[in-house]
């Protein structure tokens, strides 16, 4: 009898973990999937930043489908949602799921705080991982031996999901404790009575199930102005269905710095070619007949 425990322990400890990990895999690219980072102190907690990721559409790039990432500021609240926005959403990258290997890719267009270069496909995150391994990704902080420790499943923000412990943890179809994109780290004083700031996945919703955000969350709203494709790898398309709206054209980089100005016909749309800019992130700033700025959008050129 005891040597049949044993074995059915021994079992247990081998074969558990992979059980778990073989059910439904979750993915974290979905239409309309919404999630909520503030920042407080490592003292009172009070929330000091607020920003919101919300996904809305998808696109190509380099023949790879993705979802596009928005990005936007909260007005900052310690109170609990609904939330209100403090700005327009921009365009901050693209989160794709290789679902057959339980795998997360991301690019951002932008540096954000982590190791994560802008501009290149990064692992995210990495669900197919057992007990014991290490998950290597450019939001853990690479001193820190990121082992697996346990792989659970459990209830987060009212979502079932797998929970993989570590001294970075995260959750599987919504991701990690700090956020979606956000550095992970283990806070450090720095000197007498200065406190760091600490990321924190506030909320996490899925799809269109919860109403986080009370102001209009579709992420170009504020523009009829349509700039295509994005990332773009030989022309840039931009047309609108009020002629008037397009005038004036100009391209900077992502140091401010002018790279292209090009006049439209007034005709509603405009097309320039890409093949005189180096691979990377730039602003597009769309000016109308008045001078007004109608939208201003950030662009991968590949």
């Amino acid at each position: 009898m005891k040597t049949v425990r044993i074995f059915l322990l021994s079992f247990l400890l081998v074969y558990l973990p992979h059980l778990v990990c073989s059910q439904d895999y979750e993915p974290m690219a979905q239409d309309h999937n919404r999630w909520i980072v503030n920042t407080s102190d490592e003292n009172n907690l009070s929330i000091h930043d607020l920003w919101e990721y919300f996904i809305n559409g998808d696109t190509t790039v380099n023949g790879t489908d993705y979802y596009k990432v928005y990005y936007r500021d909260l007005l900052v609240t310690q109170n609990g949602p609904p939330y209100e926005a403090e700005n327009d959403y921009q365009l901050f990258g693209f989160l794709r799921d290789d679902i057959e290997n339980r795998k997360v890719y991301a690019i951002q267009l932008e540096e954000n705080g982590n190791n994560c270069a802008p501009g290149e496909e990064v692992l995210l995150y990495d669900f197919s991982l057992t007990i014991g391994d290490t998950m290597t990704s450019c939001i853990f902080d690479p001193i820190y031996n990121n082992i697996i420790q346990n792989i659970n499943s459990t209830t987060r923000f009212g979502y079932s999901t797998l929970y993989f412990s570590a001294v970075y943890s995260y959750y599987e179809g919504i991701g990690s404790e700090f956020g979606l994109f956000e550095m992970s780290f283990i806070p450090v004083k720095t000197g007498r009575d200065r406190q760091n700031e600490i990321p924190s996945l506030h909320r996490f919703c899925r799809q269109d199930s919860c109403s986080l955000v009370v102001s209009v969350d579709k992420p170009e709203y504020h523009s009829d102005i349509r700039i295509s494709p994005n990332p773009a790898n030989a022309f840039i398309h931009i047309e609108s269905d009020t002629p008037g709206d397009i005038h004036t054209i100009i391209i900077r980089d992502m140091l401010g710095n002018e790279v292209l100005r090009k006049k439209s016909n007034n005709s509603g749309k405009i097309e320039f070619n890409t093949s005189m800019l180096s691979k990377g992130v730039y602003l597009v700033t769309v000016l109308d007949r008045n001078g007004l700025v109608r939208t201003t959008e950030k662009i991968l050129v590949k």
